[in-house]
């Protein structure tokens, strides 16, 4: 019996919430609408969003390219100087099961809207199709001309087509470098901070032996993400500018 009154002071509460009616009904209204809100600020995410997440999931154990593609986590690269390219060991540690989730909407798919030639972009420029990736990146930026991470992205496709071409018969062509420089300076012209083309930028710059610019662009990296792998290979390419700078002034 003890029990009784807090079993009266329950109905009571209840008689008070709910009673009239229209208490009731207000409070079913505001629950509603709560879970509405709810349901649209944690709704899922796009096909194309989910195509992009299984891409960038495709490459988390060994990145593709030494450029760094917009969007996509850290994933460690090793470089082959006589081959100008990965190692390809990279390839041993592909998830193909989401690169083909990947593949598969991108590719499948009809549309030729801005966003999915982005999109696609990125899915060729992981494959090493610069010249597609290319043709898709100028496609998105007809309608986005002032969309910083695509001219950062159109710079890392040059990029990759530089190093490729830099160990062939015929080397790198200088239209090439002036295309990709050009793009990565829009890039943080539009976005001072963009992290992936500053990166970039100074990997063209160490690439074309332009030692002091490339130093101030990792020191800049370096100062601006101090604490993230990116920031750790920005460090080591420090290290590998001072060495060579050394060996300079001795001569």
């Amino acid at each position: 019996m003890k029990k009784l009154p807090g079993v009266i002071g329950l109905i009571r509460l209840m008689e008070k919430l709910f009673f009239p009616w229209w208490k009731a009904a207000a409070i079913i209204v505001v629950l509603v609408a709560a879970g509405l809100l709810a349901s649209q600020h944690y709704s899922k995410t796009s096909p194309l969003d989910d195509a992009l997440s299984s891409l960038d999931r495709a490459y988390r154990a060994r990145r593709p390219l030494s450029a760094r593609i917009t969007g996509f986590c850290y994933a460690e690269f090793k470089y082959s100087v006589e081959r100008g390219e990965g190692t390809g060991a990279e390839e041993l540690e592909i998830d193909y099961l989401a690169l083909g989730r990947a593949k598969n909407f991108l590719l499948g798919s009809q549309k030729t809207d801005p966003a999915l030639s982005y999109a696609r972009g990125k899915y060729y420029l992981t494959q090493k199709e610069f010249e597609k990736a290319i043709d898709q990146f100028n496609a998105a930026l007809a309608s986005s001309p002032n969309d910083a991470k695509l001219h950062s992205d159109l710079g890392a496709a040059f990029l990759g087509r530089i190093e490729r071409d830099r160990f062939s018969a015929n080397g790198r062509k200088s239209e090439d470098v002036e295309e990709c420089l050009k793009n990565l300076n829009r890039a943080l012209d539009l976005n001072p901070t963009l992290l992936e083309a500053l990166f970039n930028r100074a990997l063209l710059y160490q690439g074309e032996s332009m030692r002091r610019e490339a130093r101030q662009d990792w020191e800049r990296y370096r100062q601006l993400d101090p604490s993230s792998p990116w920031g750790s290979e920005a460090s080591e390419n420090l290290k590998t500018i001072d060495s060579e700078l050394e060996k300079v002034r001795r001569c």
